[in-house]
């Protein structure tokens, strides 16, 4: 059912009456209603099953944060230079059931030691606001794909996955359709589960992790018919980003991009190198510091 229609049928499920309490609260309150329309009403009023309350408190919270984290009224490329440089996120193609578009994540891309925590947030929302723009008139969710494909412990970063997550639930409410894991690492799953209870239980029911014929199955849905259909669901993955006609990142560095891809990252603790012990060491130690982060 699109917006549209939603819209329509709002009079009758009684839905018109919350959407203008709410309405009525907020200018009430002083609150911006900048970019508010009943679709965004909706999506609020969902997030918070209904209650007109929590709904308007929510929405009020977010006009704040938008106000003063995203000024200007977009994230410009200058302020996510750096993010942009690393190659890790791509927006590429609409499902052919849904029409949701699709952004594509490459994790090993991201290395915890590199990040800055602001503009990962700054990439967050550049992101998500892209994603949103490109999606067909009445359709208002997107999918998202994780390819862990080669993941290492200096890709493991708790703060900055917890911190999108809770981004999208806070000030994307309604938007996710579905989060899926892919070539999942024993090291991931683990780290998962240390993260899963700092995420609401109506995001954590979107977040799956698929086996290669699943993956497969979802990559099915997508705009992309030059998809090599022999390869396997991983090098369909990276088939898909090589092509990605609308890059969230700077065209110039894709060649250099796509060899680094074909090393994966490797930390082994049964060697005696230095280089492992520190590795080692390094991931213990982090293990200790995310269950200190204040959430």
């Amino acid at each position: 059912m699109t917006g549209s229609m939603e819209l329509q049928q709002l009079e009758d499920d009684g839905v018109e009456t919350k959407l203008a309490e709410m309405r009525t609260s907020l200018l009430a309150q002083g609150v911006s209603m900048q970019g508010i329309d009943d679709a965004m009403l909706l999506r609020f009023l969902r997030a918070r099953q209904m209650h007109v309350i929590p709904a308007t408190e929510m929405l009020a919270e977010h006009q704040t944060w938008r106000a003063s984290f995203v000024p200007q009224g977009f994230i410009s490329e200058s302020q996510v230079e750096s993010e942009l440089a690393q190659g890790k996120l791509y927006l590429q193609g609409l499902s052919k059931k849904t029409r949701c578009p699709l952004l594509l994540l490459i994790a090993r891309h991201h290395f915890f030691n590199k990040t800055d925590f602001e503009e990962f947030k700054r990439f967050a929302v550049y992101s998500l606001d892209k994603a949103v723009a490109n999606a067909p008139a009445g359709v208002e969710k997107l999918i998202v794909i994780v390819d862990l494909e080669g993941l290492g412990y200096r890709n493991l970063d708790f703060k900055s996955l917890v911190s999108g997550l809770q981004l999208v639930q806070n000030h994307y409410p309604e938007r996710l359709m579905m989060l899926y894991f892919v070539n999942a690492p024993s090291i991931f799953v683990a780290f998962w589960k240390m993260a899963a209870p700092f995420v609401d239980k109506v995001t954590r029911d979107k977040i799956s992790f698929l086996d290669d014929i699943r993956t497969s199955l979802v990559l099915a849905e997508f705009e992309e018919p030059d998809v090599p259909k022999t390869q396997g669901a991983y090098h369909s993955i990276e088939a898909i980003a090589a092509k990605a006609n609308m890059r969230i990142y700077d065209p110039s560095l894709h060649g250099k991009r796509y060899e680094a891809m074909n090393a994966p990252i490797k930390v082994s603790f049964d060697d005696n190198s230095l280089q492992g012990t520190r590795s080692a060491l390094d991931f213990l130690r982090r293990m200790y510091l995310l269950v200190t982060y204040a959430y």
